[in-house]
């Protein structure tokens, strides 16, 4: 056996028989406390597949808005016949609607004639079928006054024109007061209403428009003086031809031509329009329109003048 392998196995001997020794305090290491230890999740980047939606903030849900109530259909305008035009009376046969007074007379050419071209006439006519109501209304029609037997046509005045036409409303009580007021009723500057004032003892309720060719001023025979030397178109009540409440001169009456005229009555407000053009529009105070009895008179005095009217419409304003 040689040298190298006896001493091997002599190591190999000692080394099974030596003790296990503890190990000392010294050489144990100290237990470090665990940490745990969390990463955050990495966030995924999108994809070309993915695309990135924003983030929309919740709204709070706010109140319903109320349903607008379902109005109703509204029909067609319809015409109102309460407050649409009248059917023209244009005066081209008689009608048994329209009652003639003293020198009235239905002329063949379609309208009515009051007077004639003579001497101290006066004449009236009015519908007795029908009153007009009270409140706001408004009236149509046309004039001619003039000495040429024809209208809208020339000729030479044999004499200064007079006197002159109005509309009139009458409130009274029956055609038979209204008969006994036409029957006294004044010519000359009295129009053929005169029946009230200088001109007579009527107190009644009575709405004029006149168209005065006459400058009257009180002299005994005349009995009221005209605000005016011309010929003029006012509004006067009651049947007092001398109390001119509201006046416009207009010169040129009596031409032989017809004029549309127009008068509005809306509460105490009076609208006359002659041939289009405004030339009255006030208030008249005091005034509360009655109706009554619609017509027109005229008369003549010393001189003389045809007087005419025509085509008679009238409405009730709507609102």
């Amino acid at each position: 056996m040689s040298v190298l392998r006896v001493l091997f196995l002599f190591m190999t001997f000692a080394c099974a028989r030596a003790p296990t020794s503890e190990p000392h305090d010294a050489d144990v290491l100290p237990t470090m406390p665990v940490q745990e230890h969390h990463e955050e999740p990495t966030p995924l980047e999108p994809t070309a597949l993915e695309p990135t939606v924003p983030i929309v903030p919740t709204e709070t849900p706010s109140e319903p808005e109320p349903t607008p109530p379902v109005l109703p259909e509204i029909p067609p305008d319809v015409p109102n016949p309460d407050c649409d035009w009248s059917a023209v009376e244009n005066f081209d046969v008689p009608n048994a609607d329209w009652k003639l007074y003293g020198n009235a007379t239905w002329d063949a050419g379609g309208w009515l004639e009051l007077t004639g071209n003579m001497q101290t006439r006066k004449g009236a006519v009015f519908n007795v079928a029908r009153n007009l109501d009270p409140g706001d209304i408004v009236l149509r029609f046309r004039v001619s006054m003039g000495q040429c037997d024809v209208p809208d046509t020339s000729c030479t005045p044999q004499s200064d024109g007079a006197d002159g036409l109005a509309l009139s409303v009458f409130h009274v009580a029956d055609e038979s007061e209204l008969s006994a007021l036409l029957t006294v009723a004044q010519p000359g500057g009295g129009l053929g209403y005169g029946v009230g004032g200088e001109y007579g003892n009527y107190a009644g309720d009575a709405l004029h428009i006149e168209f005065d060719t006459w400058y009257n001023i009180i002299n005994g025979v005349e009995l009221h003086t005209d605000p005016t030397r011309s010929n003029h178109i006012a509004i006067t009540m009651n049947g007092d031809p001398g109390h001119h409440v509201l006046w416009r001169a207009m010169p040129a009456l009596d031409d032989n031509r017809w004029h549309d005229v127009e008068l509005q009555i809306n509460g105490a407000h009076v609208t006359v329009l002659f041939d289009g053009q405004t030339i009255i529009d006030d208030v008249v105070t005091g005034l509360r329109f009655k109706g009554g009895f619609l017509g027109f008179t005229a008369s003549t005095g010393f001189y003389t003048n045809h007087h005419r009217f025509d085509d008679l419409q009238f409405k009730r304003p709507c609102e």
